[in-house]
Protein backbone atom coordinates (compact mmCIF):
# COMPACT_ATOMS: atom_id res chain seq x y z
CA UNK A 1 0.00 0.00 0.00
CA UNK A 2 1.17 3.52 -0.66
CA UNK A 3 0.83 6.01 1.75
CA UNK A 4 -2.07 7.47 0.15
CA UNK A 5 -3.46 4.39 0.89
CA UNK A 6 -2.73 3.72 4.19
CA UNK A 7 -4.20 7.34 5.30
CA UNK A 8 -7.53 6.84 3.59
CA UNK A 9 -7.44 3.37 6.21
CA UNK A 10 -6.97 5.27 8.97
CA UNK A 11 -9.09 8.31 8.00
CA UNK A 12 -11.95 5.74 7.19
CA UNK A 13 -11.42 4.33 10.72
CA UNK A 14 -11.73 8.02 12.45
CA UNK A 15 -14.98 8.54 10.57
CA UNK A 16 -16.81 5.11 12.06
CA UNK A 17 -15.41 6.75 15.14
CA UNK A 18 -17.28 10.21 14.39
CA UNK A 19 -20.76 8.61 13.28
CA UNK A 20 -20.41 6.32 16.62
CA UNK A 21 -21.31 3.05 14.46
CA UNK A 22 -20.37 0.60 16.68
CA UNK A 23 -22.13 -2.10 15.12
CA UNK A 24 -19.87 -2.00 11.89
CA UNK A 25 -16.54 -1.40 14.23
CA UNK A 26 -17.74 -4.50 15.63
CA UNK A 27 -18.15 -6.37 12.87
CA UNK A 28 -14.72 -5.54 11.97
CA UNK A 29 -13.74 -7.83 14.75
CA UNK A 30 -14.98 -10.85 13.80
CA UNK A 31 -12.00 -11.85 11.55
CA UNK A 32 -10.11 -12.42 14.73
CA UNK A 33 -8.41 -11.07 17.86
CA UNK A 34 -5.27 -10.79 16.87
CA UNK A 35 -1.66 -9.42 14.50
CA UNK A 36 1.42 -10.53 13.87
CA UNK A 37 4.08 -8.00 13.51
CA UNK A 38 7.61 -9.35 12.13
CA UNK A 39 10.30 -6.94 13.75
CA UNK A 40 12.75 -6.82 11.10
CA UNK A 41 14.62 -3.35 11.06
CA UNK A 42 12.44 -1.80 13.14
CA UNK A 43 13.86 1.56 14.45
CA UNK A 44 14.13 0.99 18.24
CA UNK A 45 15.52 2.72 20.76
CA UNK A 46 15.20 4.08 24.69
CA UNK A 47 12.91 7.16 23.76
CA UNK A 48 11.41 5.37 20.10
CA UNK A 49 7.94 3.90 20.48
CA UNK A 50 5.96 1.83 18.41
CA UNK A 51 2.75 3.66 16.87
CA UNK A 52 -0.02 1.30 16.12
CA UNK A 53 -2.80 2.51 14.01
CA UNK A 54 -6.13 0.61 12.97
CA UNK A 55 -7.32 1.83 9.56
CA UNK A 56 -10.36 0.16 7.47
CA UNK A 57 -9.93 -0.84 3.86
CA UNK A 58 -12.06 0.17 0.59
CA UNK A 59 -13.26 -3.47 0.66
CA UNK A 60 -14.40 -3.43 4.61
CA UNK A 61 -11.25 -5.22 6.31
CA UNK A 62 -9.31 -3.60 9.55
CA UNK A 63 -5.57 -3.48 9.14
CA UNK A 64 -2.91 -2.42 12.05
CA UNK A 65 -0.48 0.29 10.38
CA UNK A 66 2.72 0.18 12.86
CA UNK A 67 5.15 2.76 12.30
CA UNK A 68 8.29 4.08 14.34
CA UNK A 69 7.79 7.53 16.32
CA UNK A 70 11.22 8.33 14.81
CA UNK A 71 9.43 7.67 11.54
CA UNK A 72 5.88 9.50 12.34
CA UNK A 73 6.59 13.13 11.29
CA UNK A 74 5.74 15.57 8.38
CA UNK A 75 9.61 15.54 7.53
CA UNK A 76 9.98 11.79 6.52
CA UNK A 77 6.16 11.83 4.91
CA UNK A 78 6.54 14.85 2.71
CA UNK A 79 9.95 13.42 1.67
CA UNK A 80 10.48 11.58 -2.17
CA UNK A 81 10.09 8.22 -0.09
CA UNK A 82 7.46 9.06 1.87
CA UNK A 83 6.48 7.25 5.15
CA UNK A 84 5.41 4.06 3.21
CA UNK A 85 8.29 1.90 3.63
CA UNK A 86 8.69 2.77 7.29
CA UNK A 87 5.42 1.60 8.03
CA UNK A 88 4.22 -2.32 8.53
CA UNK A 89 0.33 -3.84 7.44
CA UNK A 90 -0.59 -5.98 9.36
CA UNK A 91 -3.80 -7.83 9.19
CA UNK A 92 -6.48 -9.12 12.09
CA UNK A 93 -6.45 -12.85 12.66
CA UNK A 94 -7.81 -15.47 15.36
CA UNK A 95 -5.27 -17.28 17.30
CA UNK A 96 -5.73 -19.42 20.55
CA UNK A 97 -4.90 -17.34 23.75
CA UNK A 98 -0.69 -17.69 24.20
CA UNK A 99 1.14 -20.61 24.54
CA UNK A 100 1.94 -23.18 27.42
CA UNK A 101 4.79 -21.55 28.24
CA UNK A 102 3.10 -18.44 29.46
CA UNK A 103 2.95 -17.40 33.01
CA UNK A 104 1.38 -13.87 34.04
CA UNK A 105 -2.34 -14.33 34.24
CA UNK A 106 -3.02 -10.55 33.73
CA UNK A 107 -2.21 -11.35 30.51
CA UNK A 108 -4.26 -13.90 29.42
CA UNK A 109 -7.05 -12.30 31.57
CA UNK A 110 -6.96 -8.98 29.60
CA UNK A 111 -7.34 -11.32 26.28
CA UNK A 112 -10.41 -13.12 27.33
CA UNK A 113 -12.26 -10.33 28.27
CA UNK A 114 -11.84 -8.90 25.33
CA UNK A 115 -12.71 -11.98 23.91
CA UNK A 116 -16.27 -11.87 25.49
CA UNK A 117 -17.05 -7.96 26.16
CA UNK A 118 -15.42 -5.93 23.27
CA UNK A 119 -19.00 -5.82 21.58
CA UNK A 120 -20.88 -4.59 24.28
CA UNK A 121 -17.37 -2.36 25.55
CA UNK A 122 -17.44 -0.90 21.78
CA UNK A 123 -20.80 0.53 21.71
CA UNK A 124 -20.23 2.12 25.39
CA UNK A 125 -17.35 3.40 24.04
CA UNK A 126 -17.84 5.20 20.92
CA UNK A 127 -20.46 7.24 23.33
CA UNK A 128 -18.21 8.09 25.46
CA UNK A 129 -16.17 11.86 25.22
CA UNK A 130 -12.78 10.17 24.32
CA UNK A 131 -14.16 7.83 21.91
CA UNK A 132 -12.78 4.49 21.00
CA UNK A 133 -9.29 4.31 19.84
CA UNK A 134 -7.00 6.40 17.42
CA UNK A 135 -4.01 4.38 18.02
CA UNK A 136 -1.95 2.82 20.45
CA UNK A 137 1.58 3.56 22.14
CA UNK A 138 4.14 0.96 22.88
CA UNK A 139 7.52 1.17 24.13
CA UNK A 140 10.21 0.25 21.68
CA UNK A 141 13.51 -0.34 23.49
CA UNK A 142 13.76 -4.11 24.77
CA UNK A 143 12.23 -5.06 20.87
CA UNK A 144 14.40 -7.25 19.66
CA UNK A 145 14.84 -7.29 15.82
CA UNK A 146 14.16 -10.42 13.94
CA UNK A 147 11.30 -11.81 16.64
CA UNK A 148 8.02 -12.24 15.65
CA UNK A 149 5.33 -10.26 17.65
CA UNK A 150 1.85 -12.05 17.79
CA UNK A 151 0.02 -8.59 19.45
CA UNK A 152 -3.44 -9.90 21.30
CA UNK A 153 -6.42 -7.07 21.54
CA UNK A 154 -7.45 -6.74 25.09
CA UNK A 155 -9.15 -4.53 27.63
CA UNK A 156 -8.06 -4.24 31.32
CA UNK A 157 -9.90 -3.48 34.25
CA UNK A 158 -9.96 0.50 35.11
CA UNK A 159 -11.70 2.10 37.99
CA UNK A 160 -14.42 2.98 35.22
CA UNK A 161 -14.84 -0.45 33.31
CA UNK A 162 -11.85 -1.18 31.04
CA UNK A 163 -9.81 0.07 28.92
CA UNK A 164 -8.41 -0.80 25.48
CA UNK A 165 -4.98 -2.87 25.67
CA UNK A 166 -2.56 -4.78 23.32
CA UNK A 167 -0.53 -7.87 25.08
CA UNK A 168 2.49 -8.62 23.40
CA UNK A 169 3.43 -12.18 22.45
CA UNK A 170 6.93 -12.91 21.69
CA UNK A 171 6.90 -15.80 19.57
CA UNK A 172 10.50 -16.30 19.64
CA UNK A 173 11.21 -15.99 23.33
CA UNK A 174 8.12 -17.56 24.22
CA UNK A 175 7.21 -14.76 26.73
CA UNK A 176 4.00 -12.31 26.94
CA UNK A 177 6.24 -9.00 26.93
CA UNK A 178 9.00 -7.76 26.33
CA UNK A 179 9.56 -6.70 29.72
CA UNK A 180 8.56 -8.26 33.33
CA UNK A 181 5.65 -4.93 33.76
CA UNK A 182 4.10 -5.79 30.18
CA UNK A 183 0.87 -4.73 31.92
CA UNK A 184 1.68 -1.49 32.17
CA UNK A 185 3.86 -0.76 28.86
CA UNK A 186 1.03 -0.02 25.92
CA UNK A 187 -0.49 3.80 26.59
CA UNK A 188 -3.74 4.65 24.31
CA UNK A 189 -4.84 7.88 22.32
CA UNK A 190 -7.04 9.80 23.13
CA UNK A 191 -6.36 10.92 25.33
CA UNK A 192 -4.18 14.56 24.22
CA UNK A 193 -3.05 17.12 25.97
CA UNK A 194 -1.45 18.50 29.15
CA UNK A 195 0.73 15.32 31.13
CA UNK A 196 -0.59 13.25 28.31
CA UNK A 197 0.48 12.22 24.50
CA UNK A 198 0.77 15.37 22.18
CA UNK A 199 -1.57 14.80 19.09
CA UNK A 200 1.03 16.19 17.27
CA UNK A 201 3.44 12.96 17.37
CA UNK A 202 1.21 11.52 15.48
CA UNK A 203 1.72 12.64 11.89
CA UNK A 204 -0.39 9.73 10.57
CA UNK A 205 -3.59 10.78 12.46
CA UNK A 206 -3.32 14.95 11.14
CA UNK A 207 -2.67 13.59 7.55
CA UNK A 208 -5.23 11.97 6.85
Amino acid sequence: MDLNQILECISKWNDLRVAKDSDTINSLFKEGNSFLFETDNFVTGKDIFMHVYPGVTSEGELKFFLISSQNDNDEICASAESAAPYITVCDLSENEILGGGIDPKDAVGRIENWKHYHTEWIHNQVNTPENIFQAFVIPSEDIINGDDLRIYLGLKNVESGFEADLIIYDSVGNKVSLNSQFYDMVRLVPPFGPGALQQSDFYLLQAK
